[in-house]
């Protein structure tokens, strides 16, 4: 096993090149916390292990549900980093196909070997180093004929057929392959039921938007705004009071798009580069014209004088 810069790892199985991630180098490599406000860490480690008293590791396949921006993949990459786990991911779509799964041949310098899809390499890596994690991104936007490709590896077998080279991949014993599903409300476009077969495979945890109390100090530790130094600065902790005031508006179902904690984090970057009033501007650029006006008139009423005057101009609502 061998590591390279960015947070990346290399395994050489039977000759073959498998790269996965190492989160605690592409974490640290980003800058990125996760700030565990609903204690999801401990519980999950909890459930994870076998009760014996001792270190033993079994955890359940698990799918995050939750609003856009709300910290599942950062979740699971956490959860990676603090135990030491290879990562690989797979973002799923309406595109997904077998191949992405398994592999397939790929025309390469006048040859067409055949390579290894994500969850096979995730098995390989597994069975190398002993323990893999999987991340299946947006697992409800397979379509339902192809949500059937997650069953094998996902139950009992931790298997993966693949008939091009007359193979099966399966997890040897004491290895582990930790499969950890993401998904957004089915209320989004894009978005598919996942059948009750596929369903039943995990255990199944809802990430909500957090608290307003409890956002604010997510923003302020992800990005060092609100505080000068050791101390609450309250220019600054009067902003984040209105941004999440903001979001929260747009959470309650009047607009087509709601601003995630993701959002929040962004547009808070951005305010000692180019000020509070251009990011109430590009706060607006996140919806259509019809919800624009809506959010105008909850900002200048959240804000009070706490924004500019010209800023229905600045969009193009006057």
């Amino acid at each position: 096993m061998s590591l390279e810069s960015g947070g990346e790892g290399i395994l050489h199985v039977n000759g073959i090149e498998v790269r996965y991630m190492v989160p605690a180098s592409l974490l640290l490599r980003k800058s990125l916390k996760y700030v565990d406000i609903f204690e999801l860490i401990p519980f999950i480690t909890k459930m994870s292990q076998v009760p014996t008293g001792s270190s033993t590791w079994d955890p359940p396949n698990i799918l995050l549900n939750g609003p856009k921006g709300t910290g599942k993949t950062l979740l699971a990459a956490f959860l990676a980093e603090r135990f030491g786990i290879p990562y690989l991911s797979l973002d799923c779509s309406e595109e997904t196909r077998e191949r992405h799964f398994k592999g397939g041949f790929v025309a390469k310098s006048g040859e067409t070997p055949f390579i290894l899809g994500t969850v096979a390499n995730a098995i390989q890596v597994a069975n190398e180093s002993g323990f893999a994690m999987l991340v299946l991104e947006e697992l409800n936007s397979l379509p339902n004929q192809q949500q059937k490709l997650v069953n094998s590896f996902t139950d009992f077998r931790r298997k993966l057929e693949i008939p091009e080279l007359s193979t099966r991949l399966e997890l040897e014993p004491n290895c582990k392959l930790w499969v950890i599903a993401t998904q957004n409300p089915t209320v989004y476009g894009g978005t598919n039921e996942l059948n009750d077969d596929l369903r039943s495979r995990f255990t199944c945890i809802d990430i909500p938007y957090p608290p307003p109390e409890a956002e604010k100090e997510i923003l302020m530790e992800m990005t060092g705004y609100g505080r000068t130094g050791t101390q609450a600065d309250p220019v600054q902790q009067q902003g984040l009071d209105w941004l999440v005031s903001i979001a929260n508006q747009t959470r309650q179902g009047a607009t087509s798009y709601s601003l995630s904690t993701r959002d929040l984090v962004e547009l808070i970057y951005l305010i000692p580069r180019v000020g509070w009033f251009d990011v109430m501007f590009l706060l607006c650029q996140k919806f259509g014209d019809e919800d624009r006006k809506l959010v105008i008139e909850r900002i200048q009423d959240i804000t009070k004088n706490g924004t500019h005057p010209d800023l229905p101009t600045r969009v193009g609502l006057r």
